[in-house]
């Protein structure tokens, strides 16, 4: 029983890792997926982007996760978003869960960002 404990934990650590990996954020990016600390504000994530000269695009299902725009090439490496606990790619998320309460019922051509 002691021989395959080492396997099943260094196959455990690999498996988070790589999950882990796979919601990392391409590089250069213009959008990005936000979560913040459960219970943040709406007024505290548009400051929070606008702090980091961008602006909100939407929420996700949960009020705590946003999608954010930069309007220009970003690097991942440069992003600092007040507040904000994990920077993810919108795309790999899911779309943040998305939540019908956020969508627009125009086509996606006629969506605006908010803009701060």
């Amino acid at each position: 029983m002691k021989t395959w404990t080492p396997a099943a934990f260094i196959f455990a650590l690999s498996t988070v890792f790589l999950f882990t990996a796979s919601f990392a954020v391409p590089n250069p990016v213009r959008q990005v997926a936000v979560i913040y600390q459960p219970g943040t504000s709406l007024p505290e994530i548009v400051s929070s982007a606008g702090a980091a000269g961008a602006r909100l695009v939407r929420l996700g299902a949960y009020d705590n996760i946003a999608v954010v725009d930069f309007g220009r090439q970003v690097a991942t490496a440069g992003i600092e978003l007040p507040g904000a606990w994990l920077i993810v790619d919108p795309l790999r998320l899911g779309g943040c869960w998305l939540d019908s309460r956020n969508v627009a019922q125009t086509p996606h051509e006629n969506r605006q960002p908010i803009n701060l």
